[in-house]
Parts: structure tokens; sequence; C-alpha cells
């Protein structure tokens, strides 16, 4: 396996990983045309293989610089922009839990917030098989949602997770 980049009539190819079971860095280096219209940077597989490919870098200049990864919580973080779960936890009640009390059947609305702001508005799904009444995800935005369930009866009504299934999903994909 070895990395490879092309520009044009520019390529070049890094040496060969050693095969051993470790990581290892993969340089390759070009000298990219002032009249390149794209450029191509990939891996080479010359024999077959399972390999892990992890935290690409390029840079602008001749020196390759030394990768540092994010600190977890800062990578964590930026993957919360994209994709949140709420609930998913066994065991009844579980979490979330929209509990209010309805005179009737009113339709109590519950403001949920997001613990990172999304990139775009996200698609919210209710996933599984929630105990109460059925549970309508209402204006999304990139802030939070609101949650609505019409109530059965004058008294105290909830929806809750009861299984690792019941989960509310926001996914913004821009």
């Amino acid at each position: 396996m070895r990395a490879y980049a092309v520009s044009g009539a520019t390529s070049g190819l890094s040496s060969y990983h050693t095969g051993g079971d470790t990581f290892e860095v993969l340089t390759v280096t070009i000298t990219i045309p002032t009249n390149a219209t794209n450029i191509t940077l990939a891996v080479k597989f010359d024999a077959s293989t399972t390999a892990y490919l992890d935290n690409a870098t390029a840079v602008i200049g001749s020196t390759a610089q030394t990768y540092y990864p994010l600190h977890p919580a800062d990578e964590w973080e930026r993957a919360q922009r994209y994709y949140e779960v709420h609930g998913g936890l066994a065991g009844a009640p579980g979490w979330p839990i929209f509990t209010a009390y309805t005179p009737s059947t009113d339709q109590p609305r519950f403001v949920v917030t997001f613990a990172v702001r999304k990139a775009v508005v996200p698609t919210v799904t209710v996933n599984g098989t929630w105990t109460g009444p059925a549970l309508t995800i209402e204006s999304p935005n990139e802030a939070g949602y609101a949650a609505r369930f019409t109530g059965t009866a004058a008294t105290f009504n909830q929806t809750y997770t009861n299984s690792a299934d019941d989960t509310i999903t926001a996914e913004a994909n821009p």
C-alpha cells in the first residue's frame, strides 16, 4: 500500500507501507503546475490486504506537517453538528420522557434543544415503539425541535422510551 498524488502530467508515489501491524505515516510530495485543473490524492494497493486508513492531510508547501489529531471533545462536537441521537437507553421509563396534564385530547408541545447547533436544518425522525401516545416532531431547525402528542384523557399523559431502539435522531446533511 502506498500514497499516490497526481495533477496533470505530474505524479508521485510514497514508499510502501512495511506491512507490519502498526500505523505508519505515508508521505507523497508533488509540485502542482500553475495551470492545474485538478488534483487527485489516493491510496494505491498493489496486493490484496486489509487496511485501515485514517487522517489524511494535504499541505501547501514543500514540507509535510506533523499530523495532530483533534482533542476527542472537539471531534465529538464537530460530529454532533451533523448527527445526534436522543434516547436509545433500555429500561422503562427511559429518556426522554414527555409528560403533561391534558384536560382532554389536547396536544402539549415540548421544546427540545440540541447539544450542538446543527450545520443545516436536520431531518428529525422518531424510531422504535414508544410507550404512550404517538410522538410527532414539529418545526425542526438548527437549534432543536418541538415534540407533541395527543392526550388520551383528562389526566397526566406521557410518552417515553422503553427499549434501546426507541430514539429520536437528527441528521443534518448539508
